[in-house]
This record gives structure tokens, sequence and C-alpha cells, in this order.
């Protein structure tokens, strides 16, 4: 009895600590509704039982799962709230060791652990050495987070283990697509990932604006959260949360090469195709480029394809070398990149373009643009790898290559009635007749 009261003791002082980190962002002005959304977006990587996130948030009870505590704070980038409970904290730390020591077995060394886990999210060294240590009863939660982002751990088994016999009679929080995730995806494809588009609506896309997602795939779910900016305000929209599922094959296997994902909102407003490549890694996965379809910022909310990158860490896009470099990567160049004259002169100095010009003749001073083959490029041989890559996003970032494309709606593209016409059958416009739901639209 005298370890049940101390317990609850322990559960009683942890829960208000937590609840006023909950006050202050309510405070400032998130809703109810919001603070769910965002925090179970986080929720995707770990995992947490039907009723769990709303029994922590209600101050009501003295439920506090700490995975849904972690979530939280990641969510609204607030220092984590610690549960000190030694006997707990003394079970989590065993249980990060035999981790730990799995990952040192399969061929890491504990100084590129630390490396690893202290630039995901700037932590001390001497914070990762006291968490990774067996003498030590330290435990940071951050430390844990990133390892088990890093290297493909689920949090869950660390925090709240369960028994087989729970496991099998437990489904996740936020999982309604059965067979979301493909069961042979290696674990390299797993993890939290940071994401770069271009925003689509045409003055914001004629501007450069990026738009951003955080991609996150655990074993369980996979789950995206895009992020729209205003050039006006420099701050985002709402987010918007959407639950993905990969495209198989009739075969119940992914297309050879390709991992395609599909993404809807629970509302049905969103929805969103990635695509990209899939080799087998050796490491975890990094980053990647693939093709997007989204649906438009415009009125009319027409398709629009592009490309995007999603990395593993963050770029700070308020760094202008770092924008204009994801900018030049994301542009449909095709191999051939085409520039102002005017634009092109800033880089004429540079040992790059200087390079390519006695390869390539120096196209007719009076015309207005000039064409870069990228292929040749990249294979000229530059002293410093870094400065042929900065120099080529820069040029594609001021080049006029397209950013994305759109597919106008019919009330405003009449090409149809000439693809019509090249149908060997007639149609009922050609007949004088026109289909009902399209006379409202459609202005012959």
């Amino acid at each position: 009895m005298g370890n049940e009261v101390k317990k609850k003791k322990t559960i009683c002082t942890y829960k208000p600590k937590f609840m006023e980190k909950y006050r202050k962002i309510k405070n400032s002005g998130v809703d109810d509704a919001t603070i769910l959304k965002m925090t179970g977006a986080r929720l995707g990587m770990f995992y947490l039982k039907h009723g769990v996130l709303n029994a922590t948030l209600d101050a009501g009870t003295d439920k506090l799962d700490p995975i849904a505590v972690i979530a939280f704070c990641k969510a609204f980038d607030i220092p984590i709230v610690e549960d000190r409970d030694k006997e707990k904290l003394f079970e989590r730390k065993t249980r990060f060791l035999e981790c730990y020591e799995k990952v040192l077995k399969s061929g890491y060394t504990g100084s590129k652990i630390k490396e690893a886990v202290s630039e995901r999210y700037e932590i001390a060294d001497s914070t990762i050495e006291n968490t990774t240590s067996n003498q030590t009863l330290n435990l940071n939660t951050l430390v844990v987070l990133a390892f088990c982002e890093i290297y493909h751990k689920d949090i869950h088994d660390i925090y709240l283990p369960e028994t087989p016999a729970e496991k099998e009679h437990t489904a996740p929080a936020t999982h309604t697509y059965p067979n979301a995730v493909d069961p042979e995806l290696p674990n390299g494809f797993k993890g939290t990932f940071y994401g770069y588009f271009f925003n689509s609506t045409p003055d914001y896309t004629q501007q450069g604006i990026l738009d951003q997602f955080t991609l996150d795939i655990s074993s369980h779910e996979i789950t995206m959260i895009l992020r729209h900016y205003s050039p006006n305000t420099g701050t985002a929209y709402a987010p918007r949360y959407m639950r993905g599922r990969i495209i198989y094959n009739e075969d119940g296997k992914t297309p050879s090469g390709m991992l395609a994902i599909a993404f809807n909102s629970d509302d049905g407003k969103n929805f969103c195709v990635l695509a990209y490549n899939k080799i087998q890694l050796i490491n975890p996965l990094y980053f990647r480029k693939g093709a997007m379809l989204i649906r438009g910022c415009s009125v009319e909310r027409i398709p629009v394809i592009q490309s995007f990158i999603f990395t593993d860490r963050k770029i700070d896009l308020d760094i202008e070398e770092n924008r204009r470099a994801i900018q030049g990567e994301l542009a449909l160049t095709n191999s051939t990149i085409l520039i102002e004259r005017d634009r092109l002169e800033d880089y004429l100095d540079s040992e790059l373009l200087q390079k390519y010009f006695r390869i390539v003749p120096e196209q007719n001073a009076l015309r207005k643009y000039i064409e870069l083959d990228e292929n040749i490029i990249r294979t000229l041989n530059i002293r410093d790898k870094d400065e042929l890559y900065k120099i080529l996003l820069q040029i594609k970032s001021d080049s006029i290559c397209p950013r994305l494309f759109t597919f106008p709606s019919l009330s405003t593209d009449r090409v149809w009635r000439y693809i019509i016409s090249l149908c060997e059958e007639k149609t009922l416009w050609q007949e004088g007749e026109f289909p009902q739901e399209e006379q409202d639209t459609l202005h012959l």
C-alpha cells in the first residue's frame, strides 16, 4: 500500500507541472482542437492507445502519459516536462540502454551516435554521455527522442512497453487506414522528415515562396503536416494534418523502385500524393527528391504537379543561401536551364561558368536568354564541389524554368473543344445538345 500511495503522489505532483504548460499554450490563443491536432500529429510516430492523449490533457484525471507529454512539448516547441519518479526512471533507463547496445552491435560507434544525436536537436555532449552511460540514472527525454528518430526505434518500447497480448488487442489512436505501412518497408525508410515545395498560389510561385511539410513514417502509420506560408505576414497558416497510406500493386507489393504515398485529411478537404525512389538502403534515409500531386491554392483548387525534397533535418530558410539552394533544386529544369543574360552576368566570374564557356561556345550576344546544359555543368572539374553546386542551384533559382505545372479548368480553357473534335464519334455539344451539369459553368 505504501508503494501505491507514493506512486499516486508522484503522478499528482508531475501532472500539475504539465498542466501549467498546457494552460500557457491555451492562454496564448491556441484552441483545444488545434492542440489535439498538433499533438496528435507528433503521436504518429509514438503510437498511443485510444483515449491516452485526451486523458493526459484532462486536468480532472491523474493520468499522464509520458509519450503524450513528449509529443505535446515537441509540437509547441517548449521544454519537455520530465517525470522524476526514480522507479520508472530506472526501468526506462534499462530499456533505453538495451536499445543503445543493439545499435552499437549493428556497427555504429558511440562517437557517431553522439554526433548524430547532438546535431539532431543541438544537445550538449555531456547530456548525451550521461544518458548513454550505465553508471548514471540520467535519462534526458530529448536524447531518447533523437536517438529513436535517427535509428528508427519505437519510443513506445522505452516509455510504455506492453505485453504481446496487450499489443495484439491495442490499436493505434490515429490509425484508421488498414495496412497503411508496407511491412516489408526497410527500417531505413522510417523516421521523421522535413519537406519543401513551392507555394502554388500564382503570385507566390513567381516569388519562389516555399511551403513545408513534416512527414512521419513509423511501423504503424504515416502522417503528414502541411504548412503553407504567407509572404505578406511571414507566418504560416493553420497547419493541415493528413494521414497516409502506401499505394500497392495488385499483388500487395509496392511498385518496383518507387514508393508512392497517398494522403487525406479527416475532413476530406486536403489531398496529396508523394512519389520517390525506393532503392535499398544501407544507412537510414536522409534525403529524397520526388514528384508531388497536390490540390492547388487557387480559387478553383485545380491539381498541381511539382517536385519536392525532404531531409532528415530541418533547413533554416531564413538564411538566403539555404532558401535559394532549395528553390534551385525544386526548379523543373530537365537538364536545360534558361536564364536571362542580365541575371547570368552575376556569375560570369565564377570558376564554374568560365570553364563551362570554354567547352560550350557563348551564344549570340543579342539573345535575351541563355541556355545552359546542367549535365555538362555537373561534370566540370571544379576544385570545390560544394561551390559548384552552390552556384548551380543559385543559377537555377534565378532561371525562368517552370516551378510547377497546373491544369486549367474547363471554365477558363477551351482547348477541350478542339481535342473533342478529333474524336471519331460525335459528342453531345456537336449535335446541338450539352450536359445540364456543364451549362452553369461553360458559356459557349
